[in-house]
């Protein structure tokens, strides 16, 4: 799925300021600016490296180049920059055209028919970015300015101008190398051998380049960048030339790498097409999930201390342990990638402590155990590699002990987070001071959406954890594993609690302060999960109510509109983002699970497949929007529901795949359904009032 920008949005510096591109390099390392190529975030970069101790997480290395192209009536501006009150050059450098297809290309057109074409990519397993430059449209060699413009400083935060960096150069026959800090490698940029080039140092700094999007987020948002060189290439006409930037130089020509990386992603693609065209022949559809294939590569990363890992999303989390648990399934198992995600789920079972997956995992290999549901997903995690085709006895002899301990521990009870099973089997956690669920924003230090006690969606995953528990004991033959509660008990008090006759939907959460009515997207999960304890009515009312008011085209609603804390957008500081991040905003991944519980009320039925394809139209365009190619991490509640947040979330890729898989199956299944029933002669029928659109009750 190519995503090509022309016309009037690249005519227009505003539009073009708000689309994000972005280049990983499998190490946790990326390369993202806009289309602009203004930097808006202090996350942007050229080349932003994931690094080891003891620097240990990523860091802005080379901001960006400064480039121009020296053409007969002058010089002639390919980027630019926000600076206080103005945008250099004026007019700014605009693109004729953008194309986002292996890699994101930018086309001008200058004066006289002289045209140039900029491509970015960064090969797999190396610290490293390459830029591809193709001149057209004239007979004579142009001369290329290159100002390579260096922030040197962790991703979160922002630099400034000082005394003590390094400033010196190691020239060697086709470039330099530069090292202006201590403790962070040097920085190796390398063109072709036998290249036109000069070289002259500069070593000063370019003063107060503005990001925009951290002003709008209430954040720092100016930064000075060092400039230790400037380098002049001359480009021939239909003669590409590649520029490399990297912590460590490479051994053979920059060319020779762009080809070695197109040619990888060349076969990726091919077999990314014969897995998708596997399972379905709709044209949008393969579009669409080649395009999600690709994001989900992205995410997947092996760390500099060689574990393998799924980061949260782009440009600034690392690896969640919830996060993990619910992308894994579509991000890794239902790619192609089965191994490779195994291997991720192994290593995050690895990290169990006294019955607790980590949260969060710091760069430096530190971790949070401050969840109670990232333990609860690890079972659904696993639950879904066996459905995607997983081997048994991997879960048998590295996941079974691991679910055994926290089946042990949970019933048992924890003391940090507080978790203790109640005498109706139910798990209590937290107080009303902590946020352990996934809606865990604090502002002025307490919990936005205090759920603490009895959650909805904890105890849905407590039930089907002991069901699935239950199933793997009895295929084992594991005569020493027993349920801390019988499940049909656990079920009946399910329903005992949560239920709502009245409202006929689940209730958020219930402790001693009473019965939390607002109706949330949390309890979808009692339905969609592969085992409920909902009766077949109750699932049913669920999944009405969360689609009459909480569904978007790109996800569910945290909170019903209705509702009086509800806000309806995603914006300002973070202290007022914070307070709208589960009061009403969207989520995209929490389509995922609707999908699933949806298909799951109406099983086989025609319109409901119609129906759910109909709702999934609007996805593609949600992959030309703010990141572009990948899902946002949240959009607002109410339309035209702007994407927002961080531009690449793991779970809003991985459960859109889920979301296709789901329909694809379904659709199959309706196929031999229909193939397998007898015909029969045709009958007269009488025209029906068409269905309404919720489910009827």
């Amino acid at each position: 799925m190519s995503i090509e920008i022309s016309g009037e949005t690249c005519r227009d510096a505003e539009a073009l300021s708000r689309l994000e591109w972005l280049e990983t390099d499998g190490l946790g390392g990326y390369a993202s600016s806009t289309v602009l190529t203004s930097h808006t975030r202090k996350y942007h970069g050229l080349l932003v490296a994931n690094l080891p101790a003891p620097a240990a997480g990523r860091h802005v290395l080379l901001s960006k180049y400064e480039e121009s192209l020296l053409t007969p009536s002058g010089e002639r501006f390919l980027t630019c920059h926000h600076y206080p009150g103005v945008l250099f050059p004026t007019p700014p450098a605009l693109p004729a055209g953008f194309t986002l297809d292996d890699a994101p290309a930018w086309d001008y057109h200058l004066e006289n028919g002289i045209a140039i074409r900029r491509e970015i990519l960064m090969p797999q397993g190396r610290a490293s970015t390459l830029v591809r430059y193709l001149l057209t449209g004239t007979d004579q060699p142009l001369v290329l300015r290159l100002k390579p413009l260096l922030a040197y400083r962790r991703n979160h935060s922002l630099g400034r101008a000082y005394d003590g960096i390094r400033r010196d150069l190691a020239v060697f026959e086709n470039g330099f190398s530069v090292e202006p800090c201590a403790g962070m490698p040097p920085l190796f940029i390398q063109w072709p051998p036998g290249a036109d080039a000069s070289l002259r140092p500069e070593n000063g700094w370019f003063r107060n380049f503005e990001y925009h999007e951290e002003r709008r987020r209430g954040f720092d948002f100016q930064e000075d960048l060092f400039l230790p060189a400037v380098i002049e290439i001359t480009l021939h006409p239909g003669r590409p030339l590649v520029v490399a930037a990297g912590t460590t130089p490479l051994a053979e020509p920059p060319e020779e790498c762009w080809n070695a990386e197109t040619a990888r992603r060349e076969e990726e693609r091919r077999e990314n097409l014969r897995l998708i065209r596997g399972r379905t022949s709709n044209l949008s559809d393969i579009e669409t999930a080649e395009r999600l294939f690709r994001a989900a590569a992205q995410l997947a990363v092996r760390l500099p201390s060689g574990r393998p890992a799924l980061l949260a999303g782009y440009h600034w989390f690392e690896d969640w342990g919830r996060d993990t648990m619910i992308a894994l399934p579509g991000t890794m198992f239902l790619t192609g990638r089965l191994e490779a995600g195994l291997a991720i789920l192994q290593a995050f079972s690895r990290l169990e402590k006294d019955g607790l997956l980590p949260n969060f995992i710091n760069p430096d290999g530190t971790a949070s155990y401050n969840s109670v549901d990232a333990s609860l997903w690890f079972f659904h995690t696993v639950q879904q590699y066996l459905q995607a085709g997983g081997e048994i006895h991997h879960v048998r002899t590295e996941l079974w002990p691991v679910m055994r301990r926290i089946v042990a521990a949970y019933a048992s009870g924890l003391d940090n987070p507080p978790v203790r099973m109640v005498g109706n089997g139910l798990l209590n956690a937290g107080t009303p001071d902590t946020q352990l669920t996934w809606m865990d924003a604090k502002v002025d230090g307490r919990p936005v959406t205090p759920r603490w006690g009895l959650t909805v969606e904890i105890n849905a995953l407590w039930y089907n954890a002991l069901r699935f528990c239950e199933e793997l004991a009895a295929t084992f033959g594991d005569g020493e594993f027993s349920l801390p509660v019988a499940p049909e008990t656990l079920a009946q008090s399910f329903r005992d609690t949560f239920w709502l006759p009245a409202e006929h939907y689940l209730a958020d959460c219930v402790n001693t302060g009473g019965v939390n009515r607002d109706l949330r997207p949390n309890q979808i999960f009692a339905a969609a999960l592969p085992h409920s304890p909902l009766t077949p009515q109750q699932a049913g009312a669920v999944v009405a109510a969360v689609q009459e008011k909480l569904l978007t085209p790109c996800g569910l609603r945290t909170l019903a509109p209705d509702a009086p804390a509800y806000r309806p957008r995603y914006e300002g500081d973070g202290r007022t983002r914070d307070a709208a991040y589960h009061q009403g905003t969207v989520w995209p991944w929490l389509f995922g699970p609707f999908a699933a519980a949806y298909l799951k009320v109406t099983p086989g039925t025609p319109g409901a497949l119609a129906r759910l394809r109909e709702w999934m139209g609007a996805w593609p365009h949600q992959l030309a929007e703010a990141g572009l190619g990948s899902l946002s991490e949240v959009a607002d509640a109410e339309p035209p529901h702007r994407p927002n947040g961080c531009i690449s979330q793991a779970w809003s890729v991985g459960e859109l795949l889920r979301a296709y898989h789901l329909l694809w199956d379904a659709e199959a299944a309706a196929r031999r359904k229909k193939k397998a029933a007898p015909r029969t002669a045709a009958k007269p029928r009488t025209p029906r009032k068409p269905k309404q659109l919720l489910l009827s009750l």
